[in-house]
């Protein structure tokens, strides 16, 4: 992870790792070597550092630096990287930098070959065509998930899980799998946050990684699509509307939903 903010990317990653190796060597390589970032802000990297530490990963190859610096780049490159889970910087008006900047850093620092998982807001996939460009030009776009529109709530940002294989320029025909992953299982309750209440997200979150590694097409759910710069990546545009199931509450709490986001902004 290439701003990996205080770590909670590389926390996971090595959780997982661990719980699914079976010898103590293989967990040795894992807390000494399969960790891998990155992080700017010196506080960031402070609780980076002491969270992976405290998770029992006795040599965190956590960097404090830019992932931009050419020093830095070649650093992280040196531990032969090929997955990449990244939720870089929501660009805010005024700055420099963009969300794809960050995708094109890691893919370049990724082996080939390798695998990048990023959360974009969906607005950077949509319209950026020259990042877009530069990107299909070096990498090939595997998929793209649309997410809950709740997912950062309060925060109103709608997301989408991207997913890029490195150093392989995206062939012309091949066809992009996109879904449209809204319902999570997880909800609001007040006091409480948004959680999987219903405990659904196990079975729905194996559902969707089966549905991915088949690249299989799903009714209202997901579909195979030839994608370039110009196009928008996303399922959103791609999806027949089944007017039939629209009732006129529907339409009724859609135009409440952006009356109350028009007086909110």
């Amino acid at each position: 992870d290439t701003c990996c903010g205080t770590g909670g990317f590389l926390v996971s990653a090595m959780d997982k790792m661990i719980s699914l190796s079976d010898k103590s060597s293989d967990k040795e390589k894992i807390l000494s070597k399969n960790i891998i970032g990155s992080e700017d802000l010196p506080e960031m990297f402070t609780l980076a550092a002491g969270n992976m530490i405290l998770r029992g990963d006795g040599k965190s190859n956590i960097y404090q630096g830019d992932c931009f610096d050419s020093k830095m780049i070649e650093t992280l490159k040196s531990h032969k990287p090929n997955i990449g889970l990244i939720n870089p910087p929501f660009s805010q008006k005024g700055d420099n930098l963009k969300e794809l900047s960050y995708i094109i850093n890691i893919l370049d620092i990724l082996e080939k070959g390798g695998r990048c998982v990023a959360i974009l807001p969906l607005n950077c996939i949509n319209t950026d065509t020259n990042l877009k460009r530069e990107i299909l030009n070096q990498h090939t776009l595997l998929a793209s998930l649309s997410m809950p529109n709740q997912l950062f709530y309060p925060v109103g940002t709608v997301t989408s899980i991207v997913i890029f294989e490195a150093k392989k320029p995206h062939p012309k025909d091949f066809k992009t799998w996109l879904a449209y992953c809204k319902d999570d299982g997880f909800y609001n309750k007040p006091h409480r946050g948004r959680n999987d209440f219903d405990n659904k997200w196990d079975q729905i979150s194996k559902d969707w990684l089966r549905l991915f590694l088949n690249r299989e097409v799903r009714k209202d759910f997901s579909i195979l699509k030839e994608l370039s710069h110009k196009d928008e990546w996303c399922i959103e545009n791609y999806m027949e509307t089944d007017y039939s199931k629209i009732t006129e509450s529907d339409y009724e709490k859609t135009v409440n939903d952006f009356i109350k986001f028009r007086i909110g902004n």
